[in-house]
């Protein structure tokens, strides 16, 4: 892993201590959420500074984070059927764990300007930017297709259970706030079909047209000479 991406990795975990804490205190979950954003966007921010990127990886970056924020927005109409994990995925995949968790983190931002802004938004976005980050270092310069079978394993438990338990956990602090384990459990089981369907669609976008994505990403990496971000 680039040093750099030390400071990234240092964000998502100091992001997720915060999370759990607010999880855990249930008091002043409103300021640790934002303390846990800030944090991290702080790091990510340092991280481009101490990097000192390329114009053209900065321009890739950019390009592969709209690309994923409009995989979700075009998909509007179906709910949790959205291919914008798997593209976060390819991405990792791609360009290391630097370039996936950034374009995770940005792309649930970004997308959530039509979707709507919410408590949820710090927890989308730490929870699709472990996934990338994840892939980066779990799957970098190995294919991404059918025929690797351990991507489809990874997108699924990954979707299924840091993302989706990650975003399940603000309903939990603002939906069922002084309510006991009961409420808090039928929580996270009302999330499960939702983040089932999430992670089955993942998978499926990526068996189909992951090979095709890892290919044109490939092709302008050499293109415009990027190697791992």
């Amino acid at each position: 892993m680039h040093r750099s991406n030390h400071l990234f990795a240092l964000g998502l975990f100091g992001g997720y201590l915060m999370l759990i804490l607010a999880a855990v205190l249930r008091q002043g979950a409103t300021a640790l959420c934002l303390a846990a954003l800030v944090w991290c966007l702080g790091l990510v921010f340092l991280q481009f500074a101490r990097r000192q990127y390329t114009s053209r990886e900065v321009v890739l970056l950019c390009v592969l984070t709209c690309l994923a924020t409009l995989s979700r927005v075009i998909f509007y109409f179906t709910p949790q059927i959205k291919p914008m994990s798997a593209v976060v995925i390819v991405c990792g995949a791609c360009f290391g764990p630097g370039a996936g968790g950034f374009v995770g983190l940005f792309s649930a931002l970004l997308s959530n300007f039509v979707f709507g802004q919410g408590v949820f938004t710090p927890f989308q976005m730490m929870g699709l930017a472990a996934v990338g980050f994840l892939a980066g270092l779990l799957f970098f310069n190995r294919p991404v297709s059918a025929n690797n079978p351990w991507v489809l394993i990874y997108a699924f438990l990954s979707v299924m259970l840091l993302y989706g338990l990650t975003v399940d956990t603000s309903s939990v602090l603002f939906l069922a706030r002084g309510c006991g384990a009961t409420a808090v459990a039928a929580v996270y089981l009302a999330g499960i079909p939702f983040n089932f369907l999430h992670a089955v669609s993942t998978v499926l976008f990526l068996a189909l047209f992951g090979n095709s994505f890892q290919s044109k990403c490939l092709r302008a990496a050499k293109i415009y000479k990027v190697k791992k971000i």
